[in-house]
């Protein structure tokens, strides 16, 4: 996991956790970076774009929070995020309760797992079709035409998947970033608890836009 670290220009041990969305890039952050560092450190955590060897866990996302916070000695944090970033973002809640202060959710993917991420990413059948058809955008998007023309596909995610599978490079990334977050769904049970029994006083800390 790689990450862009922006120290505070003051002393400041709250710093905000920033998760971008698929197709985005770090630097979608840095109009908020320069409104807000002054008072608060920033560091944006890149999507896992790269090539798919084997899916990070959340072991591993703890293991690398765990360096963020110790090295730059963050007391107090707030995340927030866009999209598939949104992921990330809702483990914060569920890894580190005790360090949060608000999360903000624009947009997010991971309260609901959509019923085709799973079968892509996690299903014997689904992994080496959505492998074959990543690598072969063609007949991808002769399926995704019969599946939108027999109703079995959302308008949403029929545009989407055209939009970012229009040839090779671009079904690539969406195969490697599916695949390399294929663990990184969020355990709502555990952040409602936490979240009732940290933020009792403040309901609102948790926000989705």
């Amino acid at each position: 996991m790689t990450y862009h670290t922006y120290p505070p220009k003051q002393a400041s041990d709250h710093w905000i956790l920033a998760f971008y969305g698929f197709g985005q890039e770090a630097q979608v952050y840095s109009k908020m970076i320069e409104r807000t560092n002054e008072r608060f450190g920033f560091v944006v955590v890149d999507l896992p774009y790269q090539e798919f060897e084997k899916a990070e866990t959340k072991t591993d996302f703890l293991t690398t929070l765990t360096h963020i916070i110790n090295e730059n000695k963050i007391k107090k944090l707030s995340g927030i995020s866009y999209s598939m970033g949104s992921r990330y973002n809702l483990i914060l809640a569920e890894l580190i309760p005790n360090l949060l202060d608000k999360l903000i959710l624009i947009a997010p993917d991971g309260i609901h797992i959509n019923f085709w991420n799973q079968l892509a990413t996690s299903s014997l059948l689904g992994k080496p079709l959505f492998k074959y058809l990543m690598h072969h955008p063609e007949q991808y998007t002769q399926l995704l035409n019969i599946l939108y023309w027999l109703h079995f596909l959302p308008r949403n995610i029929f545009l989407f998947s055209k939009m970012h599978t229009r040839d090779v490079m671009h079904s690539k990334k969406v195969y490697n970033t599916w695949m390399n977050m294929k663990n990184m769904i969020p355990n709502l049970q555990k952040i409602k608890a936490a979240q009732e029994k940290i933020f009792h006083l403040h309901p609102g800390h948790l926000r989705k836009i």
